[in-house]
C-alpha cells in the first residue's frame, strides 16, 4: 500500500533524475512552457529576456504569479519551487524590500533553484521538505504560490492546510495544477477534479476560491492545468466567522434543550 513517505520518495527520485539530466533543455520552452503563460513581454518586464534558457528546467503547468502579481515589499512563499523559475520572477516583482522563500522535497531541485537564483542575482531562501508535512516550519507570507505540485501530494488536505497556515491574514493563494477534466473523474492517478480542489481549499479555510483560467498544458487526454485564486480571511472576518459558528451551535443546543423539556 502506498504511503505518504513512499509516495514522496518516489516523486523526489523522479525529479532528482530530471534535474540531473538537465531538464528538457532550451526546447522545453517551445514544447511546453510557452503555453503556460510565460510570454516574452511578461518575462521582459521581470528583466528576463532569454525565455528558452531561463525555463529549460521548468516544471509546472501554468503561470500562477500572473494571476495576482506580488507587490513590492511583499513576502512570497513557493510550495514545490522546483528549479526556481517562479522564485526568480517573484524576486523581481517584490523588489529589494520583499522576501522570497521556496520549498521543495527534492534535494536536486533545491540545488537547482539555488543555482537559478544565483545566476539571475535574485534573492531567496530555500527549504527542503514535503508540503503536506504539517510540522514544516514556514515563514509568514503575503502570497503563497504553487505550480504543478499539489497533484503529486499523497494528502492534499494537509498540503492546502500548509498553504493556509503559512499565509498572513488576508494573504493570497495562487495555484496552477493539473486536474482531471470533470467528465473524466478518477482516471489519472493523483489528479482530482477542479471542484474537488475548490472544496479542499474551502475546507482548509480559504475564501473567494475561484478557477480563473485553464492553460493548454495537459498530461493525458483526461487532464488540463487549471489556475485558481483564493484568500485567507482577514482577522476580523475570521473572528466574525468563529462568533457566528459559536452562536449557531448555542442556538442549536438551546433549541434541542427546549424541545426535550416539552416532553
Amino acid at each position: 500500500m502506498a504511503t505518504a513517505s513512499t509516495t514522496w520518495r518516489s516523486v523526489a527520485a523522479s525529479y532528482d533524475k530530471y534535474i540531473r539530466a538537465g531538464g528538457e533543455g532550451p526546447g522545453n520552452y517551445e514544447k511546453r512552457v510557452a503555453s503556460w503563460g510565460y510570454d516574452p513581454p511578461f518575462l521582459a518586464r521581470c528583466g528576463i529576456e532569454e525565455a528558452a534558457d531561463f525555463l529549460s528546467e521548468a516544471c509546472g503547468g501554468g503561470c500562477p504569479l500572473r494571476l495576482d502579481e506580488p507587490r513590492p515589499g511583499e513576502t512570497v512563499l513557493d510550495l514545490g519551487c522546483g528549479s526556481g523559475h517562479d522564485l526568480v520572477i517573484a524576486s523581481r516583482l517584490v523588489g529589494p524590500k520583499g522576501r522570497v522563500y521556496g520549498v521543495d522535497l527534492s534535494p536536486e531541485m533545491v540545488d537547482a533553484a539555488r543555482r537559478k537564483l544565483d545566476a539571475y542575482s535574485a534573492q531567496g531562501e530555500l527549504l527542503q521538505g514535503a508540503i503536506d508535512d504539517d510540522t514544516l516550519d514556514l515563514p509568514p507570507a503575503d502570497v503563497c504560490v504553487s505550480n504543478g505540485v499539489f497533484n503529486l501530494c499523497f494528502d492534499k488536505s494537509k498540503a492546502f492546510a500548509t498553504a493556509f497556515r503559512a499565509l498572513k491574514p488576508g494573504g493570497r493563494f495562487l495555484l496552477a495544477d493539473v486536474c482531471e477534466v470533470p467528465r473524466q473523474a478518477n482516471v489519472v492517478a493523483g489528479c482530482v477534479s477542479p471542484d474537488e480542489y475548490a472544496r479542499l481549499m474551502s475546507r482548509a479555510g480559504f475564501v473567494d476560491v475561484r478557477v480563473v483560467a485553464i492553460t493548454d498544458f495537459w498530461t493525458s487526454d483526461h487532464t488540463r492545468c487549471f489556475e485558481f485564486t483564493a484568500r485567507k480571511p482577514p482577522i476580523a472576518r475570521r473572528r466574525r466567522w468563529v462568533l457566528e459558528l459559536v452562536a449557531t451551535i448555542f442556538l442549536l443546543a438551546t433549541t434541542v434543550t427546549r424541545f426535550r423539556f416539552r416532553f
